[in-house]
């Protein structure tokens, strides 16, 4: 009977094995995203520009308008090469902010983003990932196409959105970003085993610049990795419909009482 019982155990183990190897799908692509905030300096943002150069690798930054503000051209150097969107003007926690400051971080943002680039923003992520109903409510009358602030796994704790949705991948209820991911990668090559689980041959993670710069070795490991794979660099806009694309607008001009420059105390530091 014992042996038996071991031996039931041990095809239950096969039969584990199997299901985890037939459910290992590869890795196509990759969306790295970076929240770029003012607690960002220029020397973490040069060091991720610099992993992401060396290996050909597109990627979407996600600002603040205060970073874009106080660095602009650091912010156009960035746009030149890669998705840039938006993260509100001054970083708060939007269910805090009544709706006349939620539409002014969300609008705001897009505007001096937009200006500063001479691009059209499509994208938006919010503060702590933390994204409310009037949120969405005023995404799409502000012109923004997608947003990227929701877990993978966790869409019953979000409103539901009003324009696409691109998540931010998760291990069941470990999402993979900064710190979570880094201690993820400390498995070496068994971490990019477990990232392949959910059968999703796109990932998508997310960073902030001084989270990287402070772990250097665990994210030109990831990106070198998923490199040598011939996994392909994505932005986010770059997996919507181009219907989405060709249609965004940029944001119409509104009259302010200030600059948000102004408003914010700012001074550009180049």
């Amino acid at each position: 009977m014992e042996r038996l019982t071991v031996l039931s155990w041990l095809g239950v183990v096969v039969i584990i094995i199997f299901a985890i190897l037939y459910l290992n799908e590869p890795v196509e692509e990759v969306l790295l995203s970076f929240d770029t905030e003012l607690a960002d300096d220029p020397e973490t943002v040069e060091y991720v520009l610099g992993v992401l150069d060396e290996h050909d690798a597109r990627a979407t930054f996600f600002f603040t308008g205060e970073f874009a503000l106080r660095y602009p051209e650091l912010t156009r150097e960035i746009s030149a090469a890669h998705e840039v969107a938006c993260h509100t003007m001054t970083h708060p926690r939007l269910a805090e902010v009544n709706e006349t400051q939620l539409w002014w971080e969300l609008g705001e943002c897009k505007r001096v983003v937009e200006n500063i680039t001479n691009t059209t923003v499509l994208g938006f992520r919010a503060p702590y990932n933390l994204v409310d109903e009037r949120t969405f409510v005023f995404l799409p009358e502000l012109e923004y196409v997608y947003d990227a602030s929701t877990f993978e796994n966790f869409g019953w704790f979000y409103p539901k959105p009003s324009v696409h949705e691109i998540p931010i991948s998760a291990l069941g209820p470990l999402p993979l970003e900064d710190h979570p991911l880094i201690i993820t990668l400390k498995l070496g090559d068994f971490a990019f085993f477990l990232m392949r689980m959910d059968k999703d041959s796109r990932v998508s993670l997310v960073f902030h610049p001084r989270n990287v710069f402070a772990r250097q070795g665990a994210f030109e490991y990831l990106v070198s990795r998923y490199a040598d794979d011939d996994v392909a660099f994505v932005a986010h806009q770059d997996v919507l419909q181009p219907a989405y694309v060709n249609n965004a607008k940029r944001m119409t001009p509104e009259v302010w009482e200030g600059s948000p420059a102004e408003i914010l105390g700012i001074e550009p530091s180049e």
